[in-house]
């Protein structure tokens, strides 16, 4: 099986890799006013390189392993990790799209 290249055609493959409720576009009405936004949070898991932006402006890795993310806004996609969530990232769908691509990022459910 292909890795889906986007969000969209992610989240239409059903459950078990993203669901219906990250599929903004059912979230936002036609002037980009959010009116309904539910934020599902998922397991996801960070198999290779994913690079941020540190809050000084140093790129930093996120560290392999178990991460939970959220789509927040058609734009930006919150990553967090660590055994108390102590790590975090927003980092743009792109990012996070590209990384699902090279099969650096994969989701659980």
């Amino acid at each position: 099986m292909n890795a889906p290249s986007n969000f969209d055609e992610i989240a239409q493959q059903g459950p078990g890799i993203l669901g219906p409720k990250l599929r903004l576009k059912s979230h936002i009405n036609k002037r980009k006013q959010f009116t309904n936004m539910t934020i599902t949070t998922h397991n996801a898991r960070i198999t290779g390189p994913l690079t941020y932006a540190t809050a000084g402006g140093a790129k930093a890795h996120i560290p392999l392993g178990p991460c939970l993310v959220e789509q927040v806004s058609a734009s930006l996609v919150d990553i967090v990790w660590g055994t108390n969530g102590e790590g975090f990232a927003a980092l743009p769908v792109e990012v996070v799209e590209a990384a699902a691509k090279q099969g650096n990022f994969v989701l659980l459910d």
